[in-house]
C-alpha cells in the first residue's frame, strides 16, 4: 500500500507537501478503512483550486516512469509551480509498505518525462542510486552485479529498466521479491475521473472502445443490471447496436428499445463509467477517483463510498459533498482537508478529540478544521 507520498515544486505546490496515509489513530470503529496501521480508504475535501486534483496527478507521475501506460500528458504540461524560481526540478518522494517492510523512492525531475535522479530504498537499504549526470548507475542486488548498468537516457527510468532487462522477478531472495512487489503494485495503480470528459491514467485497460461494449463483451450485462439497482435505478437491460452497428446496450421497454446513452442523465453515465473500471476491482491496488460524485445525489454518494469500502484496494477519493463526512461510513483519521497549509487528516487537524458520536460534517462547516 501506499503509505506516504511527498511532493515539492509541482503545479500549484511551491514547497513541499506530504500525504500521510500511515498516521492511523486508534479508533475502534469502522476498522475496514485501515490496514496494517495505514488508511486504506481515504476522502479529501479542499476548496476550489486547492490541489486535490493536482495532488493525485503527482502521486500518479510514476505510471509515466515505471509501466509502459500512457498518462494523460496534457495534465502534466504545466510541470513545476510557475512562481517557483528556487530551483529547476520536481522532486517525489514515496513510501510503500508490503508486507510490513518498507519500499522508498524518490526521484528528481526536470519534466514529466526526464528524470534528474532516482533512488530505491528497500527496508532502509539503498538498492539503486542513479544520477543522470552519470551514464551509470548503482544497483545493490549481488545476483545482478554482471548487469550492465549503462543508462544514457534521461527519459527512462532506472527502476524500470533493471526490471525490463534483468532476470529480476526470477530471483528468491527478499529484496528482489520486494522490487517486484512494487512495480506490481504501480502497474495496478487506476486514477479516473469524468467530469468535462472522461480520462484515466495507470491500469491496462480497453478503455479506448465503448465502455457499454466492453460491459457485453465481458458478460457483465446482468450484473451492471444489479449494479443499477443497488443504487435504486431499475432498468430492464439488452444488449443492442448503435446507429453504426456497434454493439451497445438498451433499455427495454413495452413497446420499444432504447440507448442507454440516450436516457441516462450525468448520474446514469458516471456510474456506468465506474462500473467499466469496477469490473476490474479485484486487480486494482490503488483506486484514485477525483471528484468522484460530481453528479450524484448524497444518498447515491454514500452507498457508492460503501461499496469501495468494503473492496480490498486502496482508495483515494476527492469530493465537496460533506454529507459522506461522517463517522458511520469511515473515521477522522481517514478524511483529509487540503489548503495552503498542507494536507492533514481531520483526526490531526485540531487539538480537540474527535469522538464516534461527533457529527464531522457539521463541526467541519462550523470551521473546527480551519487552519
Amino acid at each position: 500500500m501506499l503509505k506516504k507520498f511527498s511532493v515539492t515544486n509541482f503545479k500549484n505546490f511551491q514547497d513541499k507537501i506530504t500525504f500521510d496515509l500511515g498516521d492511523a489513530k486508534g479508533y475502534k470503529f469502522n476498522s475496514k478503512c485501515v490496514k496494517d496501521g495505514i488508511v486504506n480508504k481515504a476522502i479529501i475535501y479542499g476548496k476550489n483550486a486547492s490541489g486535490k486534483s493536482n495532488l493525485l496527478f503527482a502521486i500518479f507521475d510514476i505510471i509515466s516512469g515505471f509501466t509502459d501506460y500512457q498518462g494523460n500528458a496534457q495534465q502534466y504540461h504545466f510541470y513545476q509551480n510557475l512562481l517557483n524560481e528556487s530551483t529547476s526540478t520536481t522532486k517525489f518522494e514515496y513510501e510503500f509498505l508490503f508486507n510490513n517492510q518498507s519500499v522508498v523512492y524518490i526521484c528528481d525531475k526536470s519534466d514529466h518525462n526526464t528524470f534528474i535522479s532516482e533512488r530505491l530504498f528497500i527496508n532502509d537499504q539503498l538498492i539503486i542510486d542513479r544520477n543522470s549526470s552519470q551514464t551509470t548507475f548503482t544497483i545493490n542486488i549481488p545476483e545482478l552485479e554482471n548487469f550492465d548498468n549503462t543508462l544514457t537516457s534521461n527519459n527512462f527510468s532506472a527502476i524500470k529498466y533493471v526490471y525490463k532487462n534483468t532476470k529480476i522477478r526470477e530471483l528468491e531472495n527478499e529484496t528482489a521479491k520486494l522490487f517486484v512487489t512494487l512495480m506490481n503494485f504501480v502497474d495496478k495503480m487506476l486514477f479516473f475521473y469524468s467530469l468535462h470528459d472522461r480520462r484515466y491514467i495507470g491500469l491496462k485497460t480497453f478503455a479506448s472502445e465503448s465502455i457499454y461494449k466492453r460491459i457485453i463483451d465481458s458478460n457483465n450485462l446482468q450484473e451492471f443490471e444489479q449494479f443499477l439497482n443497488h443504487f435504486d435505478l431499475n432498468y430492464n437491460l439488452v444488449a443492442s447496436t448503435d446507429t453504426q452497428g456497434q454493439p451497445t446496450i438498451a433499455v427495454q421497454f413495452p413497446n420499444r428499445v432504447v440507448e442507454f446513452s440516450q436516457l441516462a442523465s450525468s448520474g446514469m453515465l458516471a456510474l456506468a463509467l465506474f462500473y467499466y473500471w469496477y469490473i476490474y476491482i479485484a486487480e486494482i491496488k490503488l483506486l484514485v477517483i477525483d471528484e468522484f460524485d460530481a453528479f450524484y445525489h448524497n444518498k447515491l454518494s454514500e452507498k457508492f463510498v460503501k461499496l469501495l469500502i468494503e473492496s480490498d484496494c486502496q482508495v483515494i477519493l476527492t469530493t465537496h459533498n460533506t454529507s459522506v463526512m461522517t463517522n458511520e461510513l469511515m473515521r477522522p483519521d481517514c478524511y483529509f482537508r487540503i489548503n495552503r497549509s498542507g494536507i492533514t487528516s481531520l483526526a490531526n487537524a485540531t487539538d480537540i478529540e474527535i469522538r464516534e458520536a461527533h457529527n464531522l460534517e457539521k463541526i467541519y462547516r462550523s470551521g473546527w478544521f480551519d487552519e
